[in-house]
């Protein structure tokens, strides 16, 4: 028997790294926004750290990455352990994607399901942005 988990929370990052004593270190932090100099464009790499509270048993799930018109960008699937039966327990799963190609701006969403569910666990929204400005060379002075 098996419950599902409740999710908290899903930060988007370059990387997910699990450091020693259980730390967790989260690479290059996205707001709401990818923001592009131009498109299309290409990240090696874009981790999704999603933190849930409870469920038990094991739970395989997919995953898909949508561009804003609904194309799949990228999938996968896994399975996800939850050992412990406390409806306050605290655990983390990180999904990540290689080579992600962005080709315009708008909504786009990371999307988990747990395998026998209707609705998504995760329905997560960020939007691609194409802003050259953003990355322009600055120079600061001081008086």
């Amino acid at each position: 028997m098996s419950s599902r988990p409740n999710h908290l929370f899903t930060v988007m990052a370059d990387d997910v790294r699990l450091e020693a004593y259980n730390k967790v270190s989260l690479v290059g932090v996205y707001g709401p926004d990818l923001i592009f100099s131009e498109l299309p464009a290409a990240l090696s790499k874009i981790c999704f750290f999603v933190r849930l509270r409870g469920g038990f048993g094991v739970h395989r799930f997919e995953f898909q990455v949508e561009g804003s018109k609904g194309e799949i960008l990228g999938r996968g699937s896994g399975a996800l352990e939850l050992p412990v039966d406390n409806s306050e327990a605290i655990a983390s799963m990180t999904v990540c994607l290689g080579n992600a190609r962005f080709v315009r701006e708008g909504p786009h969403r990371f999307v988990l399901t747990i395998e026998g569910d209707q609705e998504p666990l995760v329905d997560f929204v960020f939007n691609v942005v194409v802003n050259p400005l953003a990355f322009a060379a600055s120079s600061v002075s001081s008086n």
